[in-house]
């Protein structure tokens, strides 16, 4: 009984190794410096839990747009002691497809950034992303505002994060 117990549980853990490495897992993010261009977001606020269905409504809305529009979907997070989450969710310099969307933008400068290409479940965490960020930008001697970042998705593989140096 405990062979097959063992057997198993090794299957189980080269399966769950392979797929954590076919997934992208094991990719560490690799930051760069990258001069943009003033761009605008239309899109809309979000603020409230995690957990709230509006905030997964923005988003799947704000993709449905990004898709037939050809625009990249775009998520400003803002750090806030008060709120759970405040996020502005829309596409990057798409057209104002709605006037219920407001416009955020995005200032020109050099900003930080690494190109995420791993599957959600494996993906780094936002505040393991932002340290990362902070280290590149002391070695750097650059000064990085990690108060707000801006996610930038393309298609359904690759993910921008950018910080804004001041």
């Amino acid at each position: 009984m405990r062979k097959y117990v063992l057997i198993t549980a090794s299957i189980m853990f080269v399966a769950g190794v392979s797929l954590y490495l076919i997934l992208g897992g094991n990719a560490e993010p690799v930051f760069s410096l990258e001069n943009r261009p003033l761009q605008v977001v239309y899109g809309e606020l979000f603020e409230g839990r995690p957990s709230e269905q509006r905030l997964e409504a923005l988003f799947i809305d704000a993709r449905e747009r990004s898709k037939e529009t050809g625009h990249e979907l775009v998520v400003i997070s803002y750090d806030q002691d008060q709120t759970p989450l405040k996020q502005f969710i829309g596409t990057l310099n798409g057209p104002k497809t709605s006037t219920s969307l407001d416009s955020v933008w995005i200032p020109a400068g050099e900003y930080i950034a690494t190109e995420i290409k791993a599957h959600n479940l494996v993906m780094p965490r936002p505040d393991d992303i932002k340290i990362l960020a902070e280290e590149f930008a002391v070695n750097k001697g650059l000064q990085p505002a990690l108060e707000v970042s801006y996610e930038v998705y393309k298609g359904n593989s690759s993910l921008t994060i950018l910080f804004q140096c001041l």
